[in-house]
């Protein structure tokens, strides 16, 4: 408002002290947002030129009406705040609490990165160290004793920072603002205990933050099966083989190891079987879409020729260019290798087997022998002796 035209008028010293007088208020206790009053006026003088006093001040500051012609005088204009308030607060938010003020915490809060006052009133806050923080807006704590003498802080952020590094701090009271009696704009007070607060502060002052339990979060349901050797459920389990090796299984991975023997086996479980009874097998990799072993050349022996191999549950010590050659047997023609063992498994009476990688041939053999006798010409043979008798 201006300043009344009817006021007795005033010496130019008068005025310069109005003026200063004016400004002192401002920096003390900053003025109206939006721009200080305009600068009055002085009263008519002759012959003068026009007077024209500016009391610009920072961001949304008045301009002074000029005087008269006569005189001229300063106008006292007041510095305005962040979007055409006051004073900022440490950095946290506009000066403005929240209505109506929280009687009780909120129902679900959620975790906000930069807290801001008041839409951010009731919500969490995260410091470096992870742990949560509920923010109260205009409040003061509630209990605890004071750890240390208060400090100075740049801002909100920086108050939170020194209560999480000290040990035993649960809670602080930050001031957003500079009380016109009392503590600094930035002051940080850090107390050992702390919880939501029903204390509303009288002003716009303080700003009030407490340790939290983090927000609970919902867990995924899912179901795995104990003792399982079928994927994804294995994953990360243990089997004993039949031979007693124990089998750590990783679903989904492959260890890139050489390889040893490539066999066909119908589940996991299996192959684990057949290398726990080979004595240079450690590990598997087993895939349900890998396609079966290519068949041997005329002459090849198979990897695990000196060692042994379990075939649908029966252990064969496996000897190349060595044959059975006692006891009754019966042929199967077009075989395979693989076929040819797996037919001795499924028969009872049958306790080894040769297989000739040239023409094909399998033998079943009935009698048991602990090695394999041969006579004449061999290079085709591989002999498949059943560790012990059926």
């Amino acid at each position: 408002m201006y300043l009344p035209t009817v006021l007795r008028p005033l010496s130019t010293s008068s005025l310069l002290v109005l003026a200063l007088s004016l400004i002192s208020v401002v920096d003390a206790q900053g003025g109206p947002p939006g721009g200080g009053p305009p600068g009055g006026g002085g009263p008519p003088g002759g012959g003068g030129p026009p007077g024209g006093g500016s009391g610009g001040g920072p961001p949304g500051g008045g301009s002074g009406g000029g005087g008269p012609p006569g005189s001229s005088v300063v106008g006292g204009g007041s510095p305005g705040g962040s979007s055409g308030g006051g004073s900022t607060g440490g950095g946290i938010r506009s000066h403005s609490c929240p209505k109506p003020h929280l009687l009780t915490p909120k129902a679900d809060p959620i975790v906000v990165t930069n807290p801001t006052c008041p839409q951010d009133d009731g919500n969490l806050f995260t410091t470096p160290d992870g742990a949560h923080w509920t923010l109260q807006c205009c409040a003061h704590g509630e209990g605890g004793t004071k750890i240390g003498a208060d400090s100075v802080e740049a801002d909100f952020e920086a108050c939170s920072a020194k209560c999480a590094s000290t040990p035993g701090c649960k809670s602080f009271v930050f001031s957003a603002v500079a009380q016109s009696k009392g503590h600094a704009l930035g002051n940080c007070q850090i107390f050992d205990a702390g919880g939501f607060s029903t204390k509303e502060c009288g002003d716009d002052t303080h700003d009030y933050a407490f340790i939290s339990p983090a927000p609970a979060q919902e867990s995924p349901e899912f179901l795995t099966i104990a003792c399982s050797t079928e994927c994804p459920f294995a994953n990360g389990q243990q089997y004993t083989a039949s031979k007693g090796e124990v089998f750590h299984m990783d679903c989904e991975k492959r260890h890139g190891t050489k390889v040893l023997y490539m066999d066909d086996q119908d589940t996991f479980k299996d192959c684990m079987d057949a290398c726990s009874a080979m004595t240079a097998c450690h590990s598997v990799d087993y895939h349900t879409n890998t396609p079966a072993p290519s068949p041997l050349t005329p002459g090849a022996c198979p990897p695990d020729d000196g060692g042994e191999r379990v075939v649908d549950g029966i252990t064969y010590k496996v000897r190349c260019k060595k044959a059975i050659t006692t006891g009754k047997f019966s042929t199967k023609p077009s075989m395979t290798e693989e076929s040819c063992v797996k037919a001795c498994s499924a028969d009872i009476t049958c306790q080894g087997a040769n297989f000739n990688t040239d023409n094909k041939n399998c033998e079943l053999h009935t009698k048991w022998v602990d090695q394999p006798l041969f006579t004449g010409d061999t290079t085709y043979w591989i002999a498949y002796l059943a560790k012990s008798q059926r």
